[in-house]
């Protein structure tokens, strides 16, 4: 009996000691040779993740036969592991997914996901498009994405913003993940973002407030920057371009023609365990207008560090810093004159801005990630004839998070953010403002759980906000939603989120006028707040050498206390009895309750043909957007909220052969049904104008250029509006006359 129990014992240490292995290695690109990070490596029921420089180790203490690698938008690859030693090293390659559906995007939840498994409508906006096109700012750029147009700066997605003068944005526009709206304006400054060092953009359409807040009531734009690459690369863009004349003679101010000039470059390379990007522009936008012209610089870097001590830990910066001299236009003299300036209302400043973002992120063996990103953002506008506008404003940003995946072998997983936000704002001005601050305190948290083919995702936010004289304010709001992978390549969604927007401190204390244009403060004005639903499809497919996908939306948004600045009679007090002109204006107001009910298709579809490629993408949206307190009312545009094009359309082409390629973009923008009524009484020319163009407009685009491969370079010419066609984009604005470019691009 003693013998067989030493025999037992001996068997069970002896399969104990077999049964500790340490499977360790890298992984790394099959086609870039680049490491892969957040790869998951799974044995049995045990995994772990790959770090920065692709590298894993994980423990194991049973014997099953294959190590499987799975990372998104990559193919999955099983290993079969030999147990000739506890101290294995397995080193993989992983070859990019040929699908178009396992695009990545890390706006929808702040995690890395296929596009087909959002839960939300979300789209791409590609750097390759964005050059190609000869945009020379974002605000241009994004107006290629369907469902999305931008009056006069304000951008619009899906119907849910209008136009109020620069002054809040219901879209929220990000860098890196971190808010870039203005503190005092709480609008985009377009020509401060840095699309000279970009990797990709990407637009939620619909409230996100669950997950960034206030201002994320009609939407979010997160403007990805691109980091250092192994091998080290640099890229240069010169553009010149000309502004035509329009067809009606006494339109054109100049004899001669209007010219614009620009350069961006950028440089990225990695030292050891640094990683280093330089990028920057400057630009002389002459515009068509008479007097209107932006002049500016700007400078970035990106900063990484990688500790070699420490695995999976990693700390940097971002640096933007802006300097712009600008003669701004706001409204035409009248219909005769459209680019001359009503008198007082070309205005002159010079604008100086930055912000710096310091982070820390790490990543443990185990798969828990932290990371702890900040934001200082400083803005100091001069007026130089109207120094009643002169400001400084500055706004500061910290956020922690926390991320972790759990998953098993069957493939089901549960994805986990937690996160917590602080900010502060001060705003400096003798007169438009005064002295005002503002702060808040958030904390958020998103669940997304992949049920083998379903996906549940939640969220919920809770934010307190202390605006200067307001009162203090709490808000909590919720989003839930589903994503059904139905078929191989068919993907069916539904979401529902609320969403809210603080007023901006220009809509609450902005005192300024602007020629006969007065605008006059609301420190009264309540909070907005809506909630919006969706229910979509998403198609895709794989024939040959045709890929693409195809994409079918329904949505209804529902808005309270909508901010739009209305024009009135705003006396001192309501005894007032002197002269009334001083006191007519606009000023901002909690306007209306509205619903925004409408339908967008989109599509991209890429394909060889013998030795061309083409590569299609577009979409087109239908809004029916209603002012439900006028809903009954007997005049028809009162029935609709302002400043909306009911339809939109959106097409891009690129037809590539050799080192040859042809392009198109076309736009198409609806009437724009309703307007506030004082500018068709008080600003020459806008109602005569408005009824004799109620068809909408098509805008075409052409663009060719020429790849000379053995200089690493491209030469473009590009045409915007190719038809010279004549149109309001905003009342009393007309839009810009057929334009040329001559665009140079290298990379090396």
């Amino acid at each position: 009996m003693r013998k067989y129990l030493l025999v037992l014992l001996f068997i069970v240490f002896k399969t104990s000691m077999a049964q500790d292995y340490t499977l360790r290695g890298t992984v790394t690109d099959a086609t870039t040779r680049l490491p892969l990070q957040a790869v998951i490596v799974g044995v049995g029921n045990k995994g772990t993740i790959t770090d920065e420089l692709g590298n894993y180790n994980l423990k194991i203490n049973l014997k099953p036969s294959v190590a499987i690698f799975k990372l998104i938008s990559y193919e999955t690859k099983s290993i079969p592991i030999d147990f000739s030693s506890t101290d294995m090293i397995i080193d993989i390659q992983l070859k990019p997914s040929n699908k178009s559906l396992d695009e990545v995007v890390v706006t929808a939840s702040k995690f890395e996901q296929k596009i087909a498994e959002v839960t939300t409508s979300i789209e791409t906006l590609k750097p390759k498009l964005i050059e190609a096109s000869g945009n020379i700012n974002m605000q241009t750029a994004i107006e290629q994405v369907s469902g999305v147009n931008v009056v006069k700066g304000q951008v619009n997605i899906r119907g849910g913003s209008g136009f109020s003068y620069g002054a809040g944005s219901r879209v929220l526009m990000l860098i890196d993940d971190l808010p870039m709206l203005s503190p005092d304006a709480g609008d985009i400054k377009w020509d401060f973002l840095p699309t000279e060092n970009l990797q990709q953009v990407e637009i939620i359409k619909g409230a996100a407030s669950a997950l960034f807040g206030s201002s994320a009531l009609g939407g979010v734009i997160n403007m990805r920057t691109a980091y250092a690459k192994e091998k080290p690369e640099t890229k240069l863009r010169f553009f010149t371009g000309m502004f035509d004349k329009y067809e009606k003679p006494y339109y054109n101010f100049a004899s001669s023609p209007q010219f614009n000039h620009g350069i961006y470059a950028s440089h990225s390379r990695k030292i050891k365990n640094h990683d280093f990007v330089f990028s920057g522009a400057l630009v002389l936008d002459n515009q068509y207008h008479q007097g209107e012209s932006t002049k500016y610089g700007r400078f970035t870097t990106n900063y990484k560090y990688h500790f070699k001590t420490i695995e999976g830990l990693s700390v940097g910066t971002n640096l933007n810093v802006y300097r712009q001299h600008a003669n701004t236009f706001l409204i035409w003299k009248n219909d005769s004159n459209p680019l001359i300036a009503a008198d007082g209302t070309l205005t002159n400043s010079f604008n100086n801005r930055f912000y710096i973002d310091p982070f820390v992120t790490y990543l443990s063996p185990n798969g828990h990630r932290h990371s702890f990103r900040n934001r200082y953002y400083y803005n100091d506008n001069k007026g130089i004839e109207i120094k009643k506008n002169d400001y400084q404003s500055s706004f500061i940003y910290n956020e922690y998070q926390y991320q972790k995946s759990f998953g098993d072998s069957s493939g089901n997983e549960l994805k986990f953010t937690l996160g917590a936000v602080s900010t502060y704002s001060t705003i400096r001005s003798d007169s438009i403002y005064g002295n005002k601050t503002a702060e808040n305190a958030a904390a958020y948290m998103q669940a997304e759980y992949k049920l083998k083919n379903i996906l549940f995702s939640f969220g919920t936010r809770a934010e307190y906000f202390h605006v200067d004289t307001l009162p203090k304010r709490f808000i909590k709001v919720l989003r839930a939603g589903v994503n059904w992978h139905i078929a191989s390549a068919t993907y069916l969604r539904a979401s529902v989120g609320e969403g809210y927007r603080m007023p901006a401190v220009a809509e609450l204390y902005a005192s300024t006028s602007s020629g006969s244009l007065n605008i006059f403060p609301n420190p009264n004005l309540q909070p907005e707040n809506g909630w919006g639903t969706e229910v979509a499809i998403k198609q895709g497919f794989l024939w040959g050498a045709w890929k693409g996908m195809a994409d079918v939306a329904a949505f209804r948004t529902q808005y309270k206390n909508m901010i739009e600045f209305i024009f009135n009679y705003y006396p001192p007090n309501p005894n007032y009895l002197g002269n009334p002109l001083p006191y007519l204006g606009f000023q901002a107001q909690n306007y209306t309750t509205a619903r925004i009910t409408g339908l967008e298709t989109s599509f991209a579809v890429e394909g060889k043909i013998k030795h061309t490629t083409l590569i299609i993408t577009g979409g087109f949206t239908k809004i029916n957007p209603l002012n439900l307190d006028s809903i009954h009312a007997l005049n028809k545009k009162d029935r609709y909220l302002k400043y909306r094009n009911n339809e939109l359309l959106r097409l891009n082409t690129d037809f590539e052969f050799n080192a040859f390629s042809i392009g198109t973009t076309i736009r198409y923008n609806s009437f724009m049904t309703a307007i506030d009524d004082a500018f068709n009484d008080l600003i020459p020319g806008v109602k005569a104008y408005r009824e004799k163009n109620t068809k909408g407009d098509w805008i075409f685009d052409f663009r060719a250029s020429y790849n000379m491969v053995k200089f690493n370079s491209t030469v473009a010419f590009i045409i915007k509006n190719l038809t010279n066609h004549e149109y309001l984009f905003a009342p009393a604005n007309i839009g810009a006359p057929r334009y040329f470019m001559i665009q140079y691009s290298a990379q090396f």
